[in-house]
C-alpha cells in the first residue's frame, strides 16, 4: 500500500468512546475537551502507523432504519440511558457530555481543520457508511478499516483488512478465512443465525457462532440445533437484513479532498490549548497526487 492509495477508514465513534474514557477531565476554558484531545492524537498515530494521509471518518447519527424492521433493535441500550436518567443523574449528564463533545467534532471541528472526509447520514450507522465508502474504492485503492466491531469482518477482501486500536490486530481476509473455515461474507449469515448481543438481534435458540459455522459449512450433524436453524428461517432472513452492511438505502459517497494546512492545524490546537499537538501535524507537503473531488458545502445529514 502506498501513499496515495490506502484509505484509512475510521469508525469514528469507536474512537470517540476510547479518547472519552482516556481522558474524561480533559477541559480547557470551562469545555471539556477529552474526545477531541483523544481523536487527533489517534489520527496521527494512524497516519504514521500504516504510512498514508488518505483518511476518512464514518459517524453514527440519528435514528436507525433498522428500527423498521425491529423495534427491539439496540433496546436494551435505550432502555439503560433511560434508566440512568431516572437512577444516577450524575453519570446520565457524562453520557450527555459524551453526546455533546461527539457533535461537535462531527458537525463543526473537523471541517474546521480541513478534513472533508467526514461522513453521517440519517437513519444510517457509521458501519453502513463504513461499507459504502469500502464499496467505492477505486481499482487501485485499499483500506484499513479502523474498528473494534466484529461486523465489519463480512467487509474484509483482497483490498480491505480491518485494524483494532485496542488490540492493534489486523485481521485480514487470509486471517479470517484460516480462523473461521469461511468467506468475509459469510460472516452476515453467522450472526444472522447466531443473533448480537450487543445490537439485541436475537439469534436461534441456543446456537453460537461457531455452531452456525458448522451449519454453513455442512459440517453440523443433524440433531437440536440443526432442527432448531431449519425451523428458524424466517428469524433469520429478518435478522440478515439486519446485520449485512451496508444497510439497503444508504447514500452513496465518494472521497473528497481535504483541505488541511499547518497554519490551520495550528491555530486550532492552540485555540483549545493542546500545545502538545501543535508539532504533531498529520500531513506532509504534496501528499494530494491523485484527483479527489472536491467537498460540496451542502453535506449529508447536516440538517
Amino acid at each position: 500500500m502506498t501513499k496515495n492509495d490506502h484509505w484509512i477508514i475510521c469508525d469514528a465513534n469507536c474512537l470517540c468512546h476510547r479518547a472519552f474514557h482516556a481522558f474524561p477531565d480533559l477541559m480547557h476554558k470551562d469545555d471539556l475537551t477529552g474526545v477531541l484531545f483523544g481523536f487527533l492524537r489517534d489520527i496521527k498515530i494512524f497516519k504514521d502507523t500504516f504510512k498514508t494521509e488518505l483518511i476518512a471518518f464514518c459517524f453514527d447519527h440519528r435514528g436507525s432504519a433498522r428500527l423498521d424492521l425491529d423495534p427491539g433493535y439496540k433496546e436494551s441500550r435505550k432502555k439503560a440511558y433511560e434508566k440512568l436518567k431516572k437512577e444516577d443523574p450524575e453519570k446520565y449528564e457524562i453520557k450527555k457530555e459524551f453526546r455533546r463533545q461527539v457533535g461537535k467534532l462531527k458537525k463543526e471541528y473537523l471541517f474546521e481543520l480541513g478534513f472533508n472526509n467526514v461522513f453521517y447520514q440519517d437513519r444510517r450507522e457509521a458501519d453502513d457508511l463504513i461499507a459504502m465508502l469500502c464499496q467505492s474504492l477505486r481499482k487501485t485503492e485499499k483500506a484499513t478499516i479502523v474498528s473494534t466491531d466484529e461486523d465489519m469482518w463480512q467487509l474484509l477482501g483482497p483490498r480491505v483488512r480491518q485494524f483494532n486500536p485496542i488490540t492493534k490486530a489486523i485481521i485480514t481476509e487470509k486471517v479470517f478465512t484460516e480462523r473461521w473455515g469461511i468467506t468475509p461474507s459469510q460472516w452476515s449469515l453467522v450472526k444472522a443465525i447466531a443473533g448480537c448481543k450487543s445490537d439485541d438481534v436475537g439469534g436461534v435458540e441456543g446456537v453460537g457462532e461457531k455452531t452456525a459455522v458448522k451449519y454453513i459449512t455442512g459440517d453440523l450433524l443433524k440433531g437440536v440445533k440443526y432442527e432448531r436453524i431449519i425451523s428458524s428461517s424466517a428469524q433469520i432472513k429478518n435478522n440478515e437484513k439486519l446485520v449485512q452492511l451496508p444497510f439497503p438505502e444508504t447514500q452513496e459517497e465518494g472521497f473528497y479532498e481535504d483541505e488541511i494546512t499547518y497554519d490551520k492545524w495550528k491555530a486550532f490546537c492552540l485555540k483549545f490549548g493542546m500545545e502538545s499537538l501543535v508539532d504533531e501535524f498529520p500531513v506532509t507537503e504534496g501528499y494530494y497526487k491523485r484527483e479527489i473531488t472536491k467537498r460540496r458545502k451542502l453535506r449529508k445529514g447536516d440538517s
